[in-house]
């Protein structure tokens, strides 16, 4: 069984390829996604040809081979209207190692899928409230970004790198020995969407990553994906924001975070940091996580894909003519709609008109049999009913063995009714 890994490649929702559609790009994902590569590679030994790569805008609509996706990304949340990714393809199993969700609310059917895939490796503190709240297992798991090799020698002649940080401020505050060197980097670029500049920023990452391993003595940024990949690699490193964000509170862990009003106590006296252990462990953590994944789906989705077979054609699911008919009357009124016999398909048929067709009523549920509480209202017997069907009722039989009764039964009462049987026949009295 192969692994996905999320990358970005195409335009996202609302985009347009023909005009010049300008949008700020922050290499900050690509680094990410790059350390999710060398990890799979490198870490879980993975082939390159096992790694398929799925744009993040087609979490939801991929229709390829069974894949193990880990995800570690910045999410805006389940249900960002740009951004539709939940719930993803049947075709992709998630393993949650790090993903941030910017809203704290979930719906149910996003608690239950969630839950499903338990325990959610958290990024950040607020997405584990979140997770928490909703009585989801979860874990901080920080960013895979921590995870990148420390760099084997430090460069002699190294240089401070400004990372997206206010340079003529720092540079008052600054020792004289790191200004002697010093380069000014942007990892925000604007640019038009394509792939092309999706290309560039990929390039940039792992260039960016090269160049502050091989060259920096200091970095100083206000960037989470710039400071957590430098104080993997060994890097010393100051972090310095407009405004300290939950999203990388982990971080603080690792190295102080100083507000740019608190530039002037900034300790500049520092050096690589070292968590080798604890780095050990969270990549032990994330390849024992996909390895059980693998381990658990990887024979059950092998003989699924055998006999599966997606552009099947000529084969009809259970019931389909009723549901096709029944969408089609709901485009009608009626004076009352009433379902007969409370079975599997007046469920079926319920969940249609409140999910699929958005419908409010609640149909009276007529059983001999049986008395039930249907969605808020108590079943009714027939005879309890029978004067209070209006000409231009519908009636739907969804009790097969009982069709002709229930059209003997509606015809004796003398009313105009439609009836829909199960087989999806419409019966005009």
């Amino acid at each position: 069984m192969k692994y996905g890994l999320i990358v970005y490649s195409k335009l996202p929702k609302g985009r347009n390829k023909d005009t010049e559609d300008l949008g700020l790009f922050n290499v900050g994902d690509n680094v990410q996604m790059y350390c999710m590569r060398r990890l799979l590679l490198e870490e879980l030994k993975v082939k390159k040809e096992d790694i398929v790569e799925i744009d993040f805008h087609d979490l939801a609509t991929y229709k390829g081979e069974y894949l193990i996706v880990p995800i570690n990304l910045f999410f805006m949340g389940c249900h960002d209207s740009k951004e539709t990714w939940f719930p993803a393809s049947p075709y992709i199993i998630p393993v949650f190692t790090g993903v941030h969700f910017s809203s704290g609310n979930l719906t149910e059917e996003e608690v239950r899928y969630l839950t499903f895939y338990a325990p959610i490796g958290c990024r950040d503190e607020w997405t584990l409230s979140t997770m928490r709240r909703y009585n989801i297992p979860a874990y901080l798991a920080a960013c895979v970004t921590a995870t990148l090799p420390r760099r084997n020698s430090t460069p002699s002649n190294g240089a401070t790198y400004f990372v997206d940080v206010d340079v003529e401020k720092l540079s008052q505050v600054m020792p004289s020995k790191y200004l002697e060197k010093t380069k000014e980097v942007h990892h925000v670029e604007q640019g038009r969407f394509s792939l092309e500049m999706f290309e560039k920023m990929d390039n940039l990452a792992e260039s960016y990553l090269t160049e502050y391993r091989d060259n920096a003595a200091l970095i100083v940024t206000s960037r989470l994906h710039c400071a957590s990949p430098c104080i993997a690699m060994g890097i010393p490193t100051v972090m310095v924001v407009k405004e300290k964000s939950i999203r990388y509170a982990w971080l603080e862990k690792l190295l102080p975070i100083y507000t740019e009003d608190e530039i002037g106590k900034i300790d500049w006296n520092i050096g690589a940091l070292n968590y080798e252990d604890m780095k050990a462990k969270m990549i032990e953590l994330i390849k024992s996580r996909l390895l059980e994944a693998k381990s658990k789906y990887e024979q059950m989705y092998e003989i699924s894909s055998f006999f599966e077979d997606k552009n099947r054609v000529g084969f009809k699911r259970p019931y389909e003519k009723i549901f096709d008919t029944f969408k089609e009357l709901m485009k009608e009124e009626f004076s009352g709609i009433y379902f007969w016999g409370g079975t599997v398909l007046a469920e079926d048929l319920y969940a249609c008109m409140k999910h699929d067709l958005k419908l409010s009523a609640t149909p009276i549920l007529i059983d001999e049999f049986n008395s039930v509480d249907f969605h808020g209202r108590k079943s009714v017997k027939f005879e309890a009913v029978k004067d209070e069907i209006k000409d231009g009722a519908l009636i739907v039989a969804t009790a097969t063995s009982a069709q002709q009764a229930i059209i003997d039964a509606i015809r004796g009462t003398g009313k105009k009714c439609r009836i829909l049987t199960a087989d999806g026949n419409v019966v005009k009295l």
